[in-house]
């Protein structure tokens, strides 16, 4: 049983680790970006990604919780707080996406401000938990 909860560390930590990589991918994706029909486009590809490392980030979490037989430690609440709060983070960034009319002046511009605060508050979010817990 250990054995798999080790196991169940380790893909929560790459996971964690693949979510603050797509994290940079998406800011450099937003910091090249000059044509907004190109980065929709990227964008529209890598929500999928971004999504799925979440969940498994989250999965493997609830899983290693089951295992410890739900033991609500102060750190796993954190975890779960900040988890939740990743999720309402990346739907704001979604919708405010869904907004953007590219033909439009400025809203391109408008958007790419917002998407980078959201991303700076994922970014360090995930961040200091990782380095909180590896350390």
């Amino acid at each position: 049983m250990n054995y798999m909860y080790d196991m169940n560390i380790d893909i929560h930590l790459l996971g964690t680790f693949a979510l603050i990589a797509y994290f940079i991918y998406n800011y450099v994706m937003l910091k090249n970006s000059i044509e907004p029909y190109a980065y929709i486009s990227k964008i529209r590809k890598a929500l999928p990604i971004g999504y799925s490392l979440l969940f498994l980030m989250l999965y493997t979490g609830a899983t290693m919780m089951a295992a410890k037989h739900l033991q609500f430690s102060v750190e796993n609440i954190i975890m779960i707080i900040i988890g939740l709060v990743l999720i309402l983070l990346e739907i704001n960034r979604f919708y405010s996406f869904k907004s953007i009319n590219p033909k439009k002046d400025g809203i391109f511009e408008e958007y790419r401000k917002r998407a980078y605060q959201i991303m700076f508050i994922e970014f360090a979010l995930t961040l200091s938990i990782t380095l909180w817990m590896v350390i």
